[in-house]
């Protein structure tokens, strides 16, 4: 191969790996059930505080999340119930949705895989 394929070889590599690492972490502290995942965009914050029985996991915590870093944006996953569905939430700035969904719907991030 090229120098130029190994590289590129080498970063999706990279990238399926911290997926599978941020995959595991999330499946480490959050087991249950989860039927529904929810990204809250700015001014929907406090549906976060409304899940019952929560579990956060700071995104500083996963692989590959950079921290919220603008105040009052809590930077986190929680899982818990709302409206009786087990449902995770994404709460805060600065997450890449696609980074976050690739994780979520990973093999290695559900029962399935």
């Amino acid at each position: 191969r090229s120098r130029a394929s190994r590289a590129a070889c080498t970063l999706v590599n990279d990238a399926t790996e911290m997926v599978v690492r941020a995959a595991d972490i999330v499946r480490e502290k959050i087991s249950n059930g989860i039927t529904t995942a929810l990204i809250l965009g700015s001014g929907l914050g406090g549906l976060a505080d409304r899940l019952e029985n929560p579990i956060s996991i700071p995104y500083r915590a996963i692989p590959g999340f950079p921290p919220a870093n603008v105040p009052g944006h809590a930077g986190r996953i929680i899982a818990g119930t709302l409206g009786g569905r087990e449902v995770l939430v994404a709460a805060g700035d600065q997450v890449d949705s696609g980074q976050l969904l690739a994780v979520l719907t990973s093999p290695a991030g559900t029962d399935d895989g």
